[in-house]
């Protein structure tokens, strides 16, 4: 019987993940886990669990920020590289962009790219870091290298800063459906409970364009018939500064005066979140700059109509399955949201496509393409 082949998971990130790559590196540990033909051996450094329950450097602030980059650091480039050889491994994942410096050449690197912001919005990071960290994801491709990009759009853009230090493929991310059944709501979820609301799930940073979502819910409580809605925006702030887009966000609610209309949860358990799926009528996903959108895919699977800005990365990952808006338009927004609360058909047709799209998002559809890409 052959051996199988053996895999590192650098689970590191979760130390500060917070949202997407956070469900992204659980949702890939659990795809490859799973039983597979033919078999790969996955072991996961650090504990994901501890690192869940650790909130030190999550919690931000300038100190625990330093110290992050220098642990990062040792992490990275001797931790990891000593793991790989203590256990002879064959293939190291990192999710989070960039891997050991070092050639490593009995290892193959698969380094995920979730977009490219680094290079196409230098603004909104830190001078200093922003340098050593662009040098760190290249010199990271060194040796045995294969780019996975969690869209064909961020391959594309990918390519450009990439260039031929390693191959790039796309796969998409694999999606595992959290359980809500049975879960009572908490807190401030308890305040729409029987309302109707439109939903959005994501960090408030300015790449989401929370605004023109407000802008646009402004519009549509002037039509008699949505006077009782809410719009429900779920996340937390940006621990970046230069990021953070919530007193924005706050600022536009009370010039808009919503104040009673928009409800922020903040960060929710799972079961919360699963019951706002549940229950709202649909998912807005307004982003100028995305490399995948997972929440389009959670509302899939929870029949919840979507509608997406123009992004390319979010057009591809919803295709027929969703309606597409100007970007920061707030009156094409709620003509589209009218289109979708008032028109069962369009509400059916779109909840029908997006069930069928669920399968290229499958953990087996994930782990038939990893195979692919070790075998090649």
């Amino acid at each position: 019987m052959t051996k199988p082949k053996k895999l590192i998971v650098d689970a590191h990130d979760l130390l500060v993940a917070k949202t997407g790559i956070r469900t992204y590196i659980f949702n890939i540990i659990t795809a490859l886990q799973s039983e597979q033909d033919p078999p790969l051996e996955v072991l996961v450094y650090p504990d994901p669990q501890q690192l869940v329950q650790n909130n030190f450097f999550r919690k931000g602030g300038p100190i625990r920020s330093g110290a992050y980059h220098i642990y990062t650091l040792f992490w990275k480039h001797i931790l990891v590289p000593y793991i790989c050889f203590k256990q002879k491994a064959d293939i190291l994942l990192v999710p989070d962009y960039y891997a050991p410096i070092w050639k490593m050449p009995s290892v193959k690197k698969v380094v995920v790219f979730h977009d490219s912001l680094f290079w196409d919005r230098p603004e909104q990071y830190g001078r200093w870091w922003l340098r050593y960290f662009r040098w760190a994801i290249l010199a990271g491709l060194r040796g045995q290298s294969v780019v996975v990009c969690v869209s064909k759009n961020t391959a594309k853009k990918v390519e450009r800063v990439v260039g031929g230090r390693s191959t790039i493929t796309s796969i998409y991310t694999p999606f595992i459906a959290s359980e809500g059944h049975g879960h009572t709501a908490s807190g401030t979820i308890s305040t729409v409970a029987g309302l109707p609301y439109c939903l959005h799930v994501g960090v408030f940073e300015k790449r989401k364009n929370l605004t023109t979502i407000v802008r646009a819910f402004r519009l549509l409580l002037q039509d008699p018939i949505y006077e009782n809605y809410r719009l429900v925006l779920v996340g937390d702030r940006s621990t970046k500064s230069g990021l953070d887009d919530y007193e924005q966000v706050l600022k536009v609610i009370a010039s808009e005066r919503l104040e009673d209309r928009v409800i922020l949860p903040g960060h929710v358990s799972p079961g919360d979140l699963q019951l706002l799926y549940d229950r709202a009528k649909c998912l807005l996903f307004p982003s100028r700059e995305e490399g995948f959108g997972l929440p389009i895919i959670e509302a899939f699977s929870h029949n919840l109509p979507v509608i997406v800005s123009q992004t390319p990365a979010l057009v591809e990952i919803g295709a027929e399955a969703v309606l597409v808006a100007r970007t920061d338009d707030p009156k094409d927004w709620c003509t589209k949201m009218k289109r979708v609360l008032i028109d069962d058909g369009l509400k059916h047709e779109l909840v029908a496509m997006g069930t069928k799209r669920l399968q290229l998002f499958s953990p087996q559809t994930f782990r038939r393409s990893f195979n692919e890409l070790l075998e090649a």
